[in-house]
């Protein structure tokens, strides 16, 4: 049972939402958990890390999730982690969301080096919609999103409105539209579920009050 509980998160609209989600389900689910939330920015500095890190050990919390990425920030907080004494021992341990991708806790290091004792006893704790072949909505929603996968046109209007990161190298590679990307449920479907519903939401308040036209974009 943990009652106590610090996060780290990025502080793009990604992590934030995830970072803010996590309190308010445990004020909604465990009103009696205590959720310390710190951000770091997704260019974060050593300096920057090591505040974060810093205010997280002040809490005496033991137990701590990341929302954390790409793998440069994800190292450089564990090893800042290990260094003030909140990893790499019996008393704390460690949990990343899914955005850090499976390998980020299955990676081997050479024996006693600082990331080795940092990722000891870490763990991994992905998002799942279930499966759509036991849910028709949930089956609706994954083929509608595989033909959207497939048509040119809307992957241009979606690739025109999402963030790049260009001022940051570490996301200049980032791909998001690998082979999986809309080809599975799984790991988005909580997020385009609440996205879709938000996004119905905002053409019915459109429609409703009379005063624009829905178009594409809209």
């Amino acid at each position: 049972h943990v009652q106590y509980l610090g996060v780290i998160h990025i502080n793009d609209s990604y992590g934030s939402a995830f970072g803010q989600g996590l309190q308010a389900a445990a004020q909604l689910l465990a009103p009696d958990m205590v959720v310390q939330a710190v951000e770091i920015p997704i260019d974060a500095t050593q300096e920057s890390i090591q505040n974060a890190v810093k205010i997280l050990k002040e809490t005496g919390f033991a137990y701590f999730f990341g929302i954390l990425f790409p793998t440069r920030i994800v190292d450089a907080v564990m090893e800042e982690a290990y260094r003030q004494g909140i990893q790499g021992d019996s008393n704390h341990q460690w949990f990343f969301s899914d955005s850090v991708g499976p390998e980020i806790v299955s990676r081997t290091f050479p024996r006693e080096s600082v990331l080795a004792k940092s990722f000891y006893g870490t763990g991994l704790i992905s998002a799942s919609a279930g499966s759509a072949q036991f849910n028709p909505k949930l089956e609706k929603l994954s083929d509608a999103l595989k033909w959207l996968r497939t048509n040119p046109a809307d992957m241009a209007f979606i690739d025109s409105i999402l963030p790049t990161h260009s001022d940051s190298p570490d996301f200049a590679a980032f791909d998001l539209y690998g082979p999986d990307f809309l080809q599975s449920t799984g790991l988005q479907g909580p997020f385009l579920y609440d996205a879709m519903i938000a996004a119905g939401l905002a053409a019915c308040d459109v429609y409703n009050s009379g005063d624009g036209e829905l178009t594409g974009a809209a």
